[in-house]
């Protein structure tokens, strides 16, 4: 029951994040702008996944489209958030990844869980979270970290792709598996993007009642 409902929780969870974004799209600049895409592409995304699985057809295609998407978007936000020579990292890595992720759907097959993919790119990502981290101890301004929108959302995706990697690794795995295994593992994952949504909601709001900036 609690994994069925997590299914459900999820889709919901994005759209609450999307009806946000939207009412705070006047406070969302610089790299927060591009942050604000990505949460409506994954809205729609989710929304269209949702629906195929609701009709027991095959989501991974949306899946794999969305996991590119997400890197795009995801490395040209840290590309505007940090400074040289940490742009240049994040802009060549995400570059890379890209590449990597078009090819391995020949490779992994479109209909199939691209879990080299998703692997990839929560290593990569989890790298420019702690980047990011980095450039806020060394801001010569201490604001308190509470009041960063960037804060809580580089916090919430740092949650996300840390603490999912090793389901992702599993990915090929888990077609193998038993379905009440693969069903818990899918679970776990889900459990722990709602866990760090929390995070990124506190951060879309904080852009209501904070400037924004290059380094908010």
């Amino acid at each position: 029951m609690l994994i069925r409902a997590l299914f459900h929780l999820v889709p919901v969870s994005v759209f609450v994040l999307c009806v946000l974004a939207v009412v705070s799209r006047r406070q969302m600049r610089g790299e927060l702008a591009v942050f604000f895409w990505y949460i409506l592409v994954s809205g729609v995304l989710t929304a269209l996944s949702y629906g195929l699985w609701l009709t027991q057809q095959n989501n991974l295609l949306v899946i794999n489209l969305n996991s590119l998407l997400e890197l795009v978007l995801l490395t040209c936000m840290y590309v505007m958030a940090l400074e040289k020579p940490a742009r240049w990292v994040v802009l060549v890595t995400g570059s890379a990844a890209f590449i990597f992720g078009v090819l391995n759907l020949g490779i992994q097959g479109m209909e199939q869980f691209n879990s080299h993919t998703k692997a990839v790119e929560s290593v990569i990502i989890f790298i420019f979270t702690v980047f990011y981290f980095r450039k806020l101890l060394m801001l010569p301004d201490k604001k308190p970290l509470r009041t960063i929108p960037m804060f809580w959302i580089n916090s919430g995706l740092l949650i996300y792709f840390a603490a999912g990697l090793f389901l992702f690794a599993l990915g090929n795995s888990v077609i193998n598996l038993p379905n009440a295994v693969s069903r818990f593992i899918w679970g776990m994952d889900m459990l722990i993007a709602v866990f760090a949504y929390a995070f990124i909601f506190i951060g879309i709001w904080k852009t209501r009642t904070t400037r924004p900036s290059t380094s908010s």
